[in-house]
């Protein structure tokens, strides 16, 4: 932007509240008017290239420059996720208050790898993590992080299998060990791929990814598990995904000597969207984590949160036998 500069290169602080209250304005009134455009480009693909400069400029524009040129080209270009009639996926910001957070976080620019560099972000996520817990109904011994999606989650729950089932693998890797099991991970027919995308970045294989049937009611088939379970040659056998098993089913996955690292008796939820996850109670709510033996610790330290702090219990293990010939 070429004027209102200060010496450092930055917007004066006159300039850029003139700009907020633009922008204000301008976000509210694509809120209120998104029902009135079409939810999707009609655009040929390079249409969006094609008009824009091909070559960078050597100054910058106006900010009203900026908007205009976001008007006319790329708002017709988008997919509008926030539009009442989009129906697909997902679109967590396009609500007020998410829209206000977010215009709260940009200048804060936080940075919450450890309690050390944020305090007051790591202490506000635990505790709205505890809040969740409690909505929930879940133990105290529930702790977490926030994650930025669903997908990373599920690697960091099986990144923590991973290094159950082989010590050291953030040191040693997985290549050339001879101590190391061949991975099988078992996983809902109704799971996201982001499980077989996490065994490929994990090199855990996405071969090794085994979907397990669900019933009518979305839940995972237990009896259909230990089928596979017992006949899978594999050394090393990890659940993820969400899975409800009611106590018979409890029963059955004790008998294959499979003891769960993390359980929780919910109250019945009828539906979650067209999905119903719960029919009967008692039931528990396995959120991956089967391991033979000796159960994983229920909380383990998970991140810098200052003095007695303790992290997430880990959501899901591994189990392994000798490693069988190639």
């Amino acid at each position: 932007m070429h004027t209102g500069l200060t010496e450092l290169g930055d917007v004066s602080p006159a300039v850029f509240r003139e700009q907020l209250h633009q922008l204000a304005d301008w976000i509210a009134d694509y809120r209120e008017t998104i029902g009135e455009r079409p939810v999707g480009p009609n655009a040929k693909p390079g249409a969006i290239l094609a008009a824009l400069p091909a070559e960078p400029p050597e100054e910058g524009e106006s900010f009203e420059k900026i908007l205009t040129d976001i008007d006319r080209v790329i708002v017709p270009g988008l997919v509008h996720w926030g539009h009442p009639l989009f129906m697909g996926y997902f679109g967590w910001t396009t609500t007020a208050p998410g829209i206000l957070g977010e215009i709260i976080t940009a200048p804060l620019n936080v940075n919450a790898m450890t309690w050390r560099t944020s305090p007051a972000a790591t202490e506000l996520e635990t505790l709205v993590i505890d809040w969740l817990r409690q909505w929930l109904h879940l133990p105290e011994e529930f702790d977490g992080v926030v994650y930025d999606t669903a997908s990373v989650g599920i690697m960091h729950a099986l990144a923590v299998a991973r290094e159950q089932a082989a010590p050291s693998t953030r040191k040693l890797g997985l290549a050339g060990r001879a101590d190391v099991p061949r991975f099988r991970i078992y996983t809902s027919d109704q799971a996201h791929s982001s499980v077989e995308k996490a065994a490929i970045a994990l090199g855990l294989g996405e071969e090794n990814v085994r979907r397990v049937p669900s019933d009518a009611e979305f839940r995972m088939e237990v009896t259909t598990l230990r089928e596979m379970i017992a006949h899978d040659p594999a050394g090393v056998r990890s659940a993820v995904g969400g899975v409800v098993v009611d106590d018979d089913d409890l029963a059955v996955l004790r008998q294959m000597h499979i003891q769960l690292a993390c359980l929780c008796n919910l109250p019945p939820l009828r539906k979650c969207g067209q999905r119903v996850f719960r029919r009967r109670q008692p039931a528990a709510s396995l959120h991956a984590a089967l391991v033979p033996g000796q159960p994983l610790a229920q909380s383990r330290p998970c991140r810098d949160r200052g003095a007695g702090a303790r992290g997430p219990a880990p959501a899901a293990a591994l189990r392994g036998q000798s490693q069988r010939p190639a």
